[in-house]
């Protein structure tokens, strides 16, 4: 199964709405026991601005937010629960915050070692027997796949990307990228968000597996 030849995954959390980024801070999430005071003294600030700021916290977070969208990125699998814990505090401390939407992004990144399978990987979800009349030697770049009417009748979409890992070997590494995205409208706000993440977290996890499950070809050797 591809599960087995997973060497990265990134999980990213956008939400979309209005927001203040000078007020999001280490000491302000410290201080409302978002996250320990000695994460916050040695926290990275690359930036914190009116129009823009940008944290990485430890090794297990990055966070970016703008007047329109708050990023929320961490590699660390074991952390993942506690970015959740952490996006729920943050909105609980800002429920009136209007919130558009947002989206579960799941990024994985699969080792492919051999050129065969590499090759198998991409003619199977694209063939590429229909580009020889046109192309000498046709390869698949990437793909994207939306699903554009929910399956849970959520207003949103689901989408999938599949291109070369930006991570691994060239030729050698292959990205997932699972998109759920959940809008809003003018409707939401901080509170709107909290139930939702609340709601969804888990069927999120649920479905980018679903995905990897389907991907049948064996890819290990």
């Amino acid at each position: 199964m591809l599960q087995s030849n997973q060497q990265v995954r990134t999980l990213g959390v956008v939400v979309l709405g209005k927001f203040n980024p000078a007020i999001i801070q280490p000491y302000w999430l410290s201080g409302k026991k978002l996250i320990q005071e000695s994460e916050a003294k040695s926290a990275n600030i690359e930036i914190v601005h009116p129009q823009l700021t940008r944290i990485t916290i430890g090794d297990w977070l990055f966070l970016e937010v703008s007047n329109e969208r708050f990023e929320f990125r961490s590699s660390q699998e074991g952390f993942f629960p506690t970015m959740k814990d952490l996006i729920l505090g943050i909105f609980k401390s800002l429920p009136e915050t209007p919130i558009s939407g947002f989206g579960i992004n799941h990024i994985m990144h699969f080792l492919i070692t051999n050129p065969q399978k590499y090759f198998e990987f991409g003619n199977t979800y694209a063939p590429l027997q229909s580009w020889n009349e046109i192309m000498k030697e046709p390869r698949l770049l990437n793909l994207h796949i939306i699903e554009n009417k929910r399956r849970d009748g959520r207003e949103g979409h689901f989408s999938l990307k599949i291109e070369p890992s930006n991570l691994l070997e060239i030729k050698k590494g292959v990205a997932l990228s699972v998109n759920d995205h959940i809008a809003f409208g003018d409707k939401g706000d901080g509170l709107t968000l909290i139930k939702n993440i609340i709601e969804c977290w888990e069927p999120s996890f649920e479905r980018a597996t679903e995905v990897v499950d389907k991907i049948s070809v064996d890819l290990k050797y």
